[in-house]
């Protein structure tokens, strides 16, 4: 019988070996497993004990003023610029962020590796967390989640993800 091109193909890879389960980055597939693994762990917590996980997590531009009063304020502000981006406030959220992670930040790693990956994530949850600042320093208001890094990631695939291969 006639066989097509992409069924030999297919025949050839199927006797070399088994495929991976994820195609991703290891890296990429890492981030992924680190915010659902959070978020599970987070869905076990009473209602107390997600507003501590909140409030040493999360990321509030109102630390910045009060630490003018109580500078013990401020501490948080050394992880939480980057720790928001583990939290996120709900399945849809996780869903989303780890959904557009995986498509965006699957090139970048391919393109640059491991860790110029995880640096460009930091520096953008960062970012978020400063354009986060710059829009409600006085509302009170907690940032979670990693739209941010997500953002940067987009940022940096979007530069070259239309390019032509160059080979």
């Amino acid at each position: 019988p006639d066989v097509s091109d992409d069924e030999k193909e297919q025949r050839e890879q199927g006797a070399v070996g088994r495929q991976p389960v994820f195609l991703l980055p290891t890296v990429v597939t890492g981030l992924c497993g680190v915010l659902v693994a959070v978020h599970v762990a987070a869905s076990f917590m009473d209602a107390a004990g997600l507003r501590q996980l909140t409030l040493w997590f999360g990321y509030v531009p109102l630390r910045i003023v009060a630490g003018f009063d109580n500078p013990a304020d401020w501490w948080p502000l050394l992880w939480t610029p980057v720790t928001h981006a583990l939290l996120h406030a709900n399945w849809e959220h996780l869903i989303i962020n780890v959904a557009w992670l995986a498509i965006f930040a699957t090139p970048v790693a391919r393109r640059y590796g491991v860790v110029p990956t995880l640096i460009l994530s930091v520096v953008s949850a960062v970012a978020g967390a400063a354009a986060f600042t710059a829009t409600s320093l006085y509302d009170g208001r907690f940032l979670v989640g990693a739209s941010g890094a997500v953002a940067g990631l987009t940022g940096a695939a979007v530069r070259f993800i239309f390019q032509p291969l160059v080979v």
